[in-house]
C-alpha cells in the first residue's frame, strides 16, 4: 500500500522539500484510511476466530478429538496470539516504555501507564493574574501568548564581542563542515535518530521510514540536499510541536511546564548531519572546564574535580567560596546575532552559518495542550530542546564566557583558587549548568556577578539568582548568610548535587 501509493503520486513542484511534504500529506490520508479499515476488518476477525475457537473446544469436550481439529486449533491459537501482540506493541509505543521480555507484554498493564500518563499530563488549567482558568479556549491561549513571547525578538540594541578566539578552525575542517552532502550521510543521519520517538508535526517516526527507505528514501534525499543548496526551509517544513513537561507534582502556572520540542524527521536529519560534522571537530575548540556532550570527555570529570579541590581547601585550611550559577531559560534565551558572531569567531565560514541561520529564522512552533495544538507562532531566539545541533551551539556560546571569564581573570576582576605555581581553578561548566570557584571576598563575588551580567547582555542568558547557590568553604556560616543575602541568591552546604 505505502509503495503503490508513493510511486502513483505525481507532482510537479519544482521545489523538492515542498514536493516530499505534499507527498507525505497525501501517504498519511492513506494510511488512516487504511488503518481504520485494518481495525474494522481486525475487530470482525477477532470475533470470527474466538467463535471457531468456542466451536472447537466444545467438539474436544465432547470427545471429538483428531490430529486435525488440534492442529486447527493451534492455528487459530497463534492468529490470536498475532492480534494481540500487534495490539500490545501499539499500548508499549504509547506508553513510551521497552520490555525485555515478551511475558512483559501486559495489555491491561499498558492501558493503566498510558492512562495514568494521561493524566499526570493533562492541563486542567492555569492561574492568570491570580485568576484560575479552566476553559480550554482561554487556557490555550495563555500557553500561545507565553511561549510566542518567551521566544519574541530581542532587543535591537546589544553588546558585541571586541577580541579574537584563540582556538579557530582550520581551512581542512572548514572545507570539511562545508563539503557537499552525500546521500550516505542522509542515511546514516536517518538511522542515528531514535526509532520511536515521538514524531513531529509530519506524524511520521524514522522507524517508518528505516523500513520504507527503498520507496521513500530518494524524495528524502532530494529534499534534504535543497536545504543544503538553498540554506533554508520552506514554509511548514520546519515546523514543531512544543510539549510540556510539568517541572513539579502540582503544576499551576504556565512557568511550571518545561518545553520540548517535537520536530520534523526532515529538519531533526538535517540538524543531525551537521551536529555529526560539528561533533567531530569540536573537541579542539573547547576547553577543558566543559565536559559535557563532547566526544572523549565525561560529565563526571567536572564534579570529581570539584569533589577534590574541596578536599584539598579543607586540608589546606584555604578559604573559597563555591558559587553554582542557574541561568533562566538557558536554551531558549539565546540571542541568534551572538551566535553567529561567536561562530565568526571560531573561523566557521559563511556557507556553515548560512545553513545555522537557515535552521533557525524558519522555526514555527504551536503548543500541544492535551493533545490539541495551539495557532502557530514565529521563533525569533532560543535552541530547541529535542534538536540535534542544540548541544554543540549551546557549548559554543559557553566557551565564549569561557573566554572572556578568562580575560577577567588576568584584568584581576575575579580571582581563582591557586594550587600549586601553575594550576589554577576558577569555573567549571556542565552545558548549561556552571559552577565558580575563587578566593572568599566580596568583591570576588561581585566581580563574578557583574561578568556574568555583561554576557547576559551580549548573549540573552540571564542569571536566575533565586536558583543560585553560594558555598562558603571555610567560612563563618553568618558570613555566607549575610553575603547571599547581599546578592539576593541561596546558600547550600556539602553535600550538594
Amino acid at each position: 500500500m505505502v509503495s503503490e501509493t508513493w510511486n502513483n503520486i505525481d507532482l510537479d513542484d519544482n521545489n523538492k522539500m515542498v514536493r516530499f511534504k505534499k507527498k507525505l500529506q497525501i501517504l498519511k490520508k492513506e494510511i488512516r484510511s487504511w488503518v481504520n479499515d485494518c481495525k474494522k476488518n481486525q475487530s470482525g476477525r477477532l470475533v470470527d476466530l474466538r467463535s471457531k475457537l468456542c466451536h472447537i473446544d466444545k467438539v474436544i469436550d465432547q470427545g471429538g478429538v483428531n490430529d486435525d481439529i488440534l492442529l486447527t486449533r493451534l492455528d487459530l491459537l497463534k492468529k490470536l496470539h498475532d492480534i494481540k501482540s500487534s495490539d500490545a506493541r501499539d499500548y508499549m509505543q504509547k506508553a513510551k516504555i521497552q520490555w525485555a521480555i515478551e511475558g512483559d507484554e501486559n495489555s491491561n498493564f499498558f492501558h493503566g501507564i498510558i492512562n495514568r500518563k494521561r493524566a499526570n499530563l493533562a492541563i486542567k488549567g492555569v492561574m492568570v493574574d491570580g485568576e484560575w482558568v479552566d476553559d480550554p479556549c482561554r487556557v490555550k491561549e495563555e500557553f500561545c501568548l507565553h511561549f510566542a513571547n518567551r521566544f519574541r525578538t530581542p532587543a535591537a540594541n546589544r553588546c558585541k564581542l571586541n577580541y579574537t578566539f584563540p582556538n579557530r578552525l582550520s581551512s581542512d575542517q572548514l572545507d570539511m563542515l562545508e563539503s557537499p552532502i552525500s546521500r550516505d550521510e542522509v542515511r546514516n543521519a536517518v538511522w542515528g535518530c531514535g526509532e520511536n520517538k515521538s514524531p513531529g508535526p509530519d506524524g511520521f517516526t524514522f522507524e517508518f521510514f528505516r523500513k520504507f527507505w527503498d520507496t521513500l528514501g530518494s524524495d528524502f534525499c532530494a529534499a534534504v540536499e535543497w536545504f543544503f543548496d538553498h540554506s533554508s526551509f520552506s514554509r511548514g517544513c520546519n515546523s514543531s510541536f512544543i510539549a510540556l513537561i510539568p517541572k513539579n507534582h502540582d503544576p499551576k502556572f504556565v512557568n511550571d511546564y518545561r518545553p520540548i520540542s517535537l520536530i520534523g524527521s526532515l529538519y531533526k536529519v538535517v540538524t543531525k548531519i551537521l551536529a555529526t560534522r560539528l561533533s567531530s571537530i569540536i573537541s579542539g575548540l573547547i576547553s577543558d572546564v566543559q565536559t559535557a556532550f563532547l566526544p572523549n570527555r565525561q560529565i563526571l570529570d567536572g564534579p570529581f574535580i570539584i569533589n577534590e579541590l574541596l578536599s584539598w581547601c579543607k586540608h589546606k585550611k584555604q578559604q573559597a567560596m563555591v558559587f553554582k550559577v542557574d541561568f533562566a531559560k538557558a536554551y531558549d534565551s539565546i540571542r541568534w546575532d551572538f551566535l553567529e558572531d561567536v561562530l565568526r569567531a571560531f573561523g566557521f565560514g559563511s556557507k556553515w552559518c548560512s545553513w545555522i541561520r537557515g535552521c533557525l529564522h524558519s522555526g514555527m512552533a504551536s503548543v500541544l495542550l492535551n493533545g490539541s495544538p495551539t495557532s502557530e507562532f514565529q521563533f525569533h531566539c532560543g535552541l530547541k530542546q529535542g534538536d540535534p545541533l542544540a548541544p554543540y551551539l549551546f557549548i559554543l556560546i559557553m566557551e565564549s564566557l569561557h573566554l572572556s571569564l578568562s580575560r577577567a581573570i588576568e584584568a584581576g576582576i575575579f580571582k581563582g583558587i591557586k594550587i600549586g605555581s601553575s594550576l589554577n581553578i576558577s569555573h567549571l561548566f556542565y552545558a548549561d549548568d556552571a559552577v565558580f570557584i575563587g578566593e572568599w571576598s566580596i568583591a570576588n563575588l561581585s566581580g563574578i556577578t557583574h561578568i556574568l551580567h555583561y554576557f547576559s547582555l551580549l548573549s540573552g542568558l540571564s542569571i536566575n539568582l533565586k536558583k543560585s547557590h553560594l558555598l562558603g568553604v571555610g567560612i563563618r556560616s553568618e558570613d555566607v548568610n549575610a553575603a547571599a543575602l547581599y546578592f539576593d541568591c541561596s546558600t547550600m552546604k556539602t553535600p550538594f548535587k
